[in-house]
C-alpha cells in the first residue's frame, strides 16, 4: 500500500519507452503452468547476474512490450491459458491472514498457491517483513503465514512480486547495501517449497537510485519492469533492458496512466494487455485496470473496478495467471488487511 515516503526518486517524464512498441501487438499463447513440477523441486533459475532475473518461459512474451522479442522456451505445454473476463465476486477478507497489525502489498504466484505478502505483525526481524502464505489447491484454504527468513532485514521490507515460474523474487527494501531510500532487490530458490530457502537479495542492476524505487513488477518475459517512483508526485514507470543479463535502463514514465495524484501498485497481465494499478486520482485509493490501444500503441482510459473497490483504501492488486483470482489490500475492516475475490 502507496504511502508517500514508500518509494522516490526521480525519473525521466517521457512516454515510459512506448514509442517503439508495434501498432498491433503479437499475442502469444501462455503455457498451461504444472504447478506440481514445481512444488516438488525443479532446475534452479537460470544465472543471469545478480539482480537481474531469470528469464520466465511459463508465460509469453512481454507483449506489447517487446514485440515478440521476449519469449520464453517452454513451448512443450500444448494447454491456451483462458483468461477471466467479467466482474469479480464480493472480496473477503482472508482469515488465515487477518492481523490487527497492518498487511499490505500481496503477491500471488500465477497459479494461486503462494501468496507473499508485506506486514507489520509481530515476529518480524524489522519495521516492516515478508510472509508468505501457500495452499495445497485453488479451492483450500490459505494457510498460517510463515516468514522466509533471508527475505527478512532490520530495515522494511515490501512490495514482492514472483517471477513466472516461482523461482525469482522481486522487493522493495531500505536495508543497508542499497543505492538510498528504498531499491529493488531480488533473491532466487531452486523449487517452491519450504524445503529450499531463498537465497540471500541482492540489488537489482541498474535501476537504483539515491532518491528510492519501490512496487516491481517484471513483466512475463523479463525485460520489462513497471515499478513506482517519485517525481512532481508518486507515479508509474516503466524500465526495459536488452536481455535477462543486462542491467536495467533508466525508468520513463508512462504518462498516459499518470495524473496530478499517485499511481502505484503496478500488476501487468500474462499477455501484457492489461495494466491494473491503484491511484488516489478520485480521492481516496481505488484500484483501476487500462487496457492496451494496439491502433494508438498505448494504454487506454483507465477504468475503476468498482467490485472491488469500496470508501476506503484499496490497493496493491495481484491476480492470478488467468485473472480468475484477485488478492488486494484495504483498510475496509478499520486497518489494512488482505482481501481475495474470483470470477
Amino acid at each position: 500500500m502507496g504511502s508517500p515516503d514508500d518509494v522516490a526518486g526521480p525519473g525521466s517524464a517521457v512516454d515510459a519507452g512506448l514509442a517503439d512498441l508495434p501498432a498491433s501487438p503479437r499475442l502469444d499463447t501462455a503455457a498451461a503452468v504444472d504447478a506440481s513440477t514445481l512444488l516438488d523441486g525443479a532446475a534452479p533459475p537460470t544465472s543471469d547476474g545478480p539482480g537481474s532475473g531469470g528469464p520466465d518461459t511459463a508465460r509469453p512474451a512481454d507483449a506489447p512490450f517487446d514485440a515478440g522479442t521476449d519469449v520464453g522456451s517452454d513451448t512443450a505445454a500444448s494447454d491456451a491459458l483462458v483468461f477471466g473476463t467479467g466482474r469479480f465476486g464480493t472480496p473477503q477478507v482472508i482469515p488465515a491472514l487477518a492481523n490487527p497489525d497492518q498487511d499490505d502489498d500481496p503477491a500471488l504466484s500465477g497459479d494461486g498457491l503462494e501468496l507473499y505478502f508485506a506486514s507489520y505483525r509481530a515476529g518480524g526481524l524489522g519495521f516492516e517483513d515478508i510472509w508468505v502464505s501457500r495452499r495445497a489447491s485453488t479451492s483450500d484454504a490459505w494457510g498460517a503465514p510463515t516468514r522466509p527468513p533471508a527475505l527478512s532485514s532490520t530495515g522494511r521490507d515490501k512490495a514482492p512480486a514472483l517471477s513466472a515460474d516461482g523461482l525469482r523474487i522481486w522487493l522493495a527494501s531500505d536495508r543497508p547495501g542499497g543505492a538510498g531510500a528504498d531499491d529493488i532487490w531480488t533473491a532466487t530458490r531452486t523449487c517452491r517449497t519450504a524445503a529450499c530457502p531463498w537465497s540471500t537479495p541482492v540489488p537489482a542492476l541498474g535501476i537504483n537510485s539515491p532518491s528510492g524505487e519501490g512496487t516491481p513488477m517484471v513483466f512475463a518475459g523479463g525485460l520489462r519492469m513497471a515499478l513506482r517512483q517519485q517525481g512532481s508526485g508518486i507515479d508509474l514507470y516503466l524500465s526495459k533492458r536488452a536481455g535477462v543479463t543486462d542491467a536495467w535502463g533508466t525508468p520513463t514514465a508512462i504518462v498516459e496512466i499518470n495524473t496530478n495524484a499517485n499511481e502505484s501498485g503496478p500488476h501487468v497481465s500474462v499477455d501484457g494487455l492489461r495494466l491494473y494499478f491503484d491511484s488516489n486520482r478520485s480521492g481516496n485509493d481505488e484500484i483501476f485496470v487500462s487496457v492496451w490501444d494496439a491502433q494508438q500503441g498505448r494504454f487506454g482510459s483507465p477504468t475503476a473496478l468498482s467490485e472491488l473497490n469500496s470508501i476506503f483504501t484499496d490497493a496493491d492488486i495481484s491476480l492470478t495467471d488467468d485473472e480468475r483470482i484477485v488478492v488486494f489490500s484495504s483498510t475496509r475492516s478499520g486497518n489494512a488487511e488482505i482481501y481475495e475475490a474470483r470470477r
